[in-house]
């Protein structure tokens, strides 16, 4: 149901997926629910168990899925998130862009916000959900403040509100902006008082949809260079002809 949601309003560029993520450099993600990428320039890497593995230079986002979730479960899906992030540095700075929304610059995941993957989460409901308790616990689930680039992006939970961040009073989906940390944030559901009962407002969901389709709309995709990637084969020695 989230697949076919979020397909609808990311761009036609990219298309939505599940498996696992690698690095030309060894690494790998944990299972990801949703991988987000860029269906023109990924190819399709399949074991014999049809997983689906995923170059990351064409990642732009990933995502988990939960129902409902204690706070316990939503540390651990977060730090899940954190290190699947960090596969971005992975990258060559010499990998060309294949798409960088602005000027030309040099790949930089760690200080460039459009060079780091879009990570999320959706649930249902976070029980024994306290918002305002929730925003200010964060530094306890993410330890190490020298990688605070590397939090989460979005957080939706469909009972509680949408979790992001704000600086000067405006919300982003960055938890960095130029090197400066942003405020945690919640956008709680809107309770519309009607004559028959109170009721939810889905203002959060589409505040979420929203930053979501702008976070993946931005995200630079790089160029992925095959031969280091398929295992034993490097380019080695040439022999040109000679030059007569």
């Amino acid at each position: 149901m989230a697949k076919d949601l979020l397909r609808k309003i990311i761009p036609r560029k990219l298309e939505i997926g599940d498996g696992f993520i690698i690095t030309s450099q060894g690494g790998i993600s944990t299972q990801c629910d949703l991988i987000i990428y860029d269906k023109n320039n990924c190819p399709l890497i399949e074991n014999d168990n049809k997983q689906r593995f995923f170059p990351i230079e064409c990642v732009v986002a990933i995502g988990e899925v939960k129902s409902d979730i204690t706070k316990y479960q939503l540390n651990e899906a977060l730090l899940r998130l954190k290190n699947n992030k960090k596969l971005r540095n992975d990258i060559s700075t010499d990998n060309p862009y294949i798409f960088y929304d602005g000027n030309k610059t040099i790949f930089d995941p760690i200080n460039n916000t459009q060079d780091q993957l879009i990570t999320f989460l959706i649930c249902n409901s976070i029980k024994k959900f306290d918002g305002n308790r929730l925003v200010n616990e964060m530094d306890e689930i993410y330890s190490n403040d020298n990688e605070y680039y590397l939090r989460h992006n979005l957080i939706l939970s469909i009972s509680d509100g949408t979790m992001m961040y704000r600086r000067d009073n405006k919300f982003s989906f960055y938890p960095t902006i130029k090197g400066n940390k942003t405020l945690n944030s919640i956008l709680p559901p809107t309770i519309i008082n009607s004559k028959d009962s109170k009721k939810n407002s889905y203002e959060h969901i589409m505040g979420f949809l929203n930053y979501l389709y702008m976070g993946v709309s931005m995200t630079s995709i790089m160029y992925p260079e095959m031969t280091k990637y398929l295992s034993g084969v490097r380019l080695r020695n040439s022999f040109d002809e000679n030059d007569n």
